[in-house]
Protein backbone atom coordinates (compact mmCIF):
# COMPACT_ATOMS: atom_id res chain seq x y z
CA UNK A 1 0.00 0.00 0.00
CA UNK A 2 1.29 3.42 -0.94
CA UNK A 3 0.83 6.40 1.38
CA UNK A 4 0.81 10.01 0.26
CA UNK A 5 2.73 12.62 2.21
CA UNK A 6 -0.47 14.62 2.43
CA UNK A 7 -2.03 11.72 4.38
CA UNK A 8 0.65 11.77 7.07
CA UNK A 9 0.27 13.52 10.40
CA UNK A 10 2.84 16.17 11.30
CA UNK A 11 4.44 13.72 13.75
CA UNK A 12 4.63 10.94 11.13
CA UNK A 13 6.17 13.34 8.61
CA UNK A 14 8.69 14.53 11.18
CA UNK A 15 9.64 10.92 11.99
CA UNK A 16 10.00 10.12 8.29
CA UNK A 17 12.26 13.13 7.71
CA UNK A 18 14.41 12.40 10.77
CA UNK A 19 14.81 8.79 9.67
CA UNK A 20 15.86 9.83 6.17
CA UNK A 21 18.38 12.34 7.55
CA UNK A 22 19.82 9.75 9.95
CA UNK A 23 20.23 7.22 7.13
CA UNK A 24 21.90 9.74 4.84
CA UNK A 25 24.28 11.04 7.52
CA UNK A 26 25.24 7.46 8.37
CA UNK A 27 25.98 6.77 4.71
CA UNK A 28 28.07 9.92 4.33
CA UNK A 29 29.90 9.93 7.62
CA UNK A 30 30.05 6.26 8.46
CA UNK A 31 31.34 5.12 11.82
CA UNK A 32 34.09 7.49 12.99
CA UNK A 33 35.45 4.75 15.26
CA UNK A 34 35.58 2.09 12.56
CA UNK A 35 38.94 0.39 12.47
CA UNK A 36 39.95 1.49 15.96
CA UNK A 37 40.85 -1.15 18.52
CA UNK A 38 38.89 -1.43 21.75
CA UNK A 39 40.66 -2.21 24.98
CA UNK A 40 40.01 -5.74 26.22
CA UNK A 41 38.28 -4.36 29.32
CA UNK A 42 35.82 -2.42 27.20
CA UNK A 43 35.14 -5.41 24.95
CA UNK A 44 34.40 -7.50 28.05
CA UNK A 45 32.11 -4.84 29.51
CA UNK A 46 30.16 -4.58 26.26
CA UNK A 47 29.81 -8.36 26.12
CA UNK A 48 28.50 -8.41 29.71
CA UNK A 49 26.02 -5.62 28.99
CA UNK A 50 24.73 -7.39 25.88
CA UNK A 51 24.30 -10.60 27.87
CA UNK A 52 22.51 -8.74 30.67
CA UNK A 53 20.20 -7.05 28.16
CA UNK A 54 19.46 -10.37 26.43
CA UNK A 55 18.39 -11.87 29.76
CA UNK A 56 16.09 -8.96 30.58
CA UNK A 57 18.32 -6.96 32.89
CA UNK A 58 18.01 -3.28 32.12
CA UNK A 59 20.28 -1.62 34.66
CA UNK A 60 19.22 1.13 37.04
CA UNK A 61 15.97 2.98 36.74
CA UNK A 62 16.01 6.70 36.02
CA UNK A 63 14.61 7.27 39.50
CA UNK A 64 17.55 5.38 41.09
CA UNK A 65 20.03 7.44 39.10
CA UNK A 66 18.30 10.70 40.02
CA UNK A 67 18.31 9.78 43.72
CA UNK A 68 21.96 8.72 43.62
CA UNK A 69 22.93 12.02 42.00
CA UNK A 70 20.64 14.07 44.20
CA UNK A 71 18.63 15.41 41.29
CA UNK A 72 15.03 16.34 42.06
Amino acid sequence: MSTKVSDLTAEELNTLIESAIDRKLSEWLGDPDEGLDLKVELQERIARQRQDFATGQRGRSMEEVRQRLGID
